[in-house]
Protein backbone atom coordinates (compact mmCIF):
# COMPACT_ATOMS: atom_id res chain seq x y z
CA UNK A 1 0.00 0.00 0.00
CA UNK A 2 1.24 3.46 -0.88
CA UNK A 3 2.07 5.69 2.06
CA UNK A 4 1.54 9.43 2.01
CA UNK A 5 5.26 9.92 2.65
CA UNK A 6 5.99 8.63 -0.86
CA UNK A 7 4.14 11.60 -2.35
CA UNK A 8 6.75 14.27 -1.93
CA UNK A 9 4.86 17.45 -2.71
CA UNK A 10 6.88 20.58 -2.40
CA UNK A 11 5.18 23.95 -2.84
CA UNK A 12 6.06 24.13 -6.55
CA UNK A 13 4.64 20.68 -7.29
CA UNK A 14 1.51 21.41 -5.33
CA UNK A 15 1.07 24.70 -7.20
CA UNK A 16 1.39 22.88 -10.53
CA UNK A 17 -1.16 20.32 -9.37
CA UNK A 18 -3.59 23.04 -8.22
CA UNK A 19 -3.13 24.71 -11.62
CA UNK A 20 -4.18 21.45 -13.29
CA UNK A 21 -7.22 21.18 -11.01
CA UNK A 22 -8.18 24.79 -11.79
CA UNK A 23 -7.84 24.16 -15.52
CA UNK A 24 -9.95 21.02 -15.23
CA UNK A 25 -12.68 22.99 -13.42
CA UNK A 26 -12.57 25.69 -16.10
CA UNK A 27 -12.68 23.10 -18.90
CA UNK A 28 -15.64 21.31 -17.35
CA UNK A 29 -17.45 24.60 -16.74
CA UNK A 30 -16.93 25.73 -20.33
CA UNK A 31 -17.91 22.29 -21.67
CA UNK A 32 -21.27 22.78 -19.97
CA UNK A 33 -21.65 26.29 -21.38
CA UNK A 34 -21.57 27.86 -17.92
CA UNK A 35 -20.19 31.28 -17.14
CA UNK A 36 -18.13 31.84 -14.00
CA UNK A 37 -21.15 33.62 -12.53
CA UNK A 38 -23.44 30.68 -13.30
CA UNK A 39 -21.04 28.20 -11.68
CA UNK A 40 -20.70 30.53 -8.69
CA UNK A 41 -24.46 30.69 -8.30
CA UNK A 42 -24.88 26.91 -8.65
CA UNK A 43 -22.11 26.20 -6.14
CA UNK A 44 -23.03 28.98 -3.71
CA UNK A 45 -19.51 30.41 -4.01
CA UNK A 46 -18.46 33.84 -5.20
CA UNK A 47 -17.53 34.41 -8.84
CA UNK A 48 -14.23 35.93 -7.75
CA UNK A 49 -13.40 32.79 -5.76
CA UNK A 50 -14.21 30.57 -8.77
CA UNK A 51 -11.89 32.74 -10.91
CA UNK A 52 -9.12 32.46 -8.34
CA UNK A 53 -9.53 28.66 -8.13
CA UNK A 54 -9.50 28.29 -11.91
CA UNK A 55 -6.33 30.36 -12.16
CA UNK A 56 -4.75 28.64 -9.12
CA UNK A 57 -4.41 31.94 -7.26
CA UNK A 58 -5.93 30.18 -4.24
CA UNK A 59 -5.91 26.57 -3.17
CA UNK A 60 -9.38 25.09 -3.25
CA UNK A 61 -10.59 23.56 -0.01
CA UNK A 62 -12.48 20.28 0.19
CA UNK A 63 -15.85 21.90 0.98
CA UNK A 64 -15.58 24.25 -2.01
CA UNK A 65 -14.34 21.44 -4.25
CA UNK A 66 -17.38 19.35 -3.34
CA UNK A 67 -19.69 22.29 -4.09
CA UNK A 68 -18.02 22.85 -7.46
CA UNK A 69 -18.15 19.14 -8.34
CA UNK A 70 -21.86 18.93 -7.47
CA UNK A 71 -22.58 22.10 -9.47
CA UNK A 72 -20.78 20.57 -12.47
CA UNK A 73 -22.51 17.21 -11.90
CA UNK A 74 -19.15 15.50 -11.44
CA UNK A 75 -17.47 13.61 -8.64
CA UNK A 76 -14.62 15.21 -6.75
CA UNK A 77 -12.31 12.51 -8.12
CA UNK A 78 -13.25 13.58 -11.66
CA UNK A 79 -11.77 17.00 -10.86
CA UNK A 80 -8.71 15.65 -9.07
CA UNK A 81 -7.64 12.60 -11.05
CA UNK A 82 -6.20 14.16 -14.21
CA UNK A 83 -3.11 11.93 -14.26
CA UNK A 84 -2.71 11.81 -10.50
CA UNK A 85 -3.51 8.11 -10.29
CA UNK A 86 -0.78 7.24 -12.79
CA UNK A 87 1.65 9.47 -10.91
CA UNK A 88 0.86 7.68 -7.63
CA UNK A 89 1.38 4.27 -9.29
CA UNK A 90 4.67 5.46 -10.76
CA UNK A 91 5.80 6.78 -7.37
CA UNK A 92 5.01 3.43 -5.75
CA UNK A 93 6.99 1.57 -8.42
CA UNK A 94 9.96 3.90 -8.10
CA UNK A 95 9.94 3.64 -4.29
CA UNK A 96 9.87 -0.17 -4.49
CA UNK A 97 12.74 -0.20 -7.01
CA UNK A 98 14.77 2.22 -4.89
CA UNK A 99 14.29 0.01 -1.82
CA UNK A 100 15.71 -2.95 -3.74
CA UNK A 101 18.68 -0.93 -4.99
CA UNK A 102 19.66 0.51 -1.60
CA UNK A 103 19.03 -2.61 0.48
CA UNK A 104 22.30 -3.30 2.31
CA UNK A 105 23.99 -0.18 0.91
CA UNK A 106 26.06 2.15 3.09
CA UNK A 107 24.08 5.18 4.34
CA UNK A 108 26.61 7.61 2.83
CA UNK A 109 26.02 6.14 -0.62
CA UNK A 110 22.24 6.23 -0.13
CA UNK A 111 22.47 9.92 0.85
CA UNK A 112 24.57 10.65 -2.25
CA UNK A 113 22.02 8.85 -4.44
CA UNK A 114 19.16 10.85 -2.92
CA UNK A 115 21.06 14.09 -3.40
CA UNK A 116 21.66 13.25 -7.06
CA UNK A 117 18.00 12.30 -7.48
CA UNK A 118 16.94 15.68 -6.01
CA UNK A 119 19.16 17.50 -8.50
CA UNK A 120 17.82 15.48 -11.42
CA UNK A 121 14.24 16.16 -10.36
CA UNK A 122 14.91 19.90 -10.17
CA UNK A 123 16.48 19.81 -13.65
CA UNK A 124 13.50 17.84 -15.00
CA UNK A 125 11.08 20.35 -13.50
CA UNK A 126 13.04 23.27 -14.93
CA UNK A 127 13.06 21.68 -18.38
CA UNK A 128 9.33 20.89 -18.12
CA UNK A 129 8.70 24.56 -17.37
CA UNK A 130 10.74 25.59 -20.41
CA UNK A 131 13.89 26.65 -18.54
CA UNK A 132 16.66 24.76 -20.30
CA UNK A 133 19.32 27.29 -19.34
CA UNK A 134 19.96 25.62 -16.02
CA UNK A 135 21.08 22.41 -17.67
CA UNK A 136 22.31 23.46 -21.09
CA UNK A 137 25.33 25.34 -19.84
CA UNK A 138 26.55 22.66 -17.45
CA UNK A 139 29.39 20.31 -18.11
CA UNK A 140 28.79 16.59 -17.67
CA UNK A 141 30.70 16.49 -14.36
CA UNK A 142 28.86 19.55 -12.98
CA UNK A 143 25.61 17.70 -12.32
CA UNK A 144 26.75 16.64 -8.84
Amino acid sequence: MLKVETLIFDDEKMQRYMTKVGKRICKEREKRGLSVSALAERSNLSASYICKVESAQVGVGLKALIKIAVALELSVSDLLEDGMEQQIDLCATVVDRFKIIVCGTDQEIVDAMLSLADKLIKERDNIAEGDTNGYAGKQENDIC
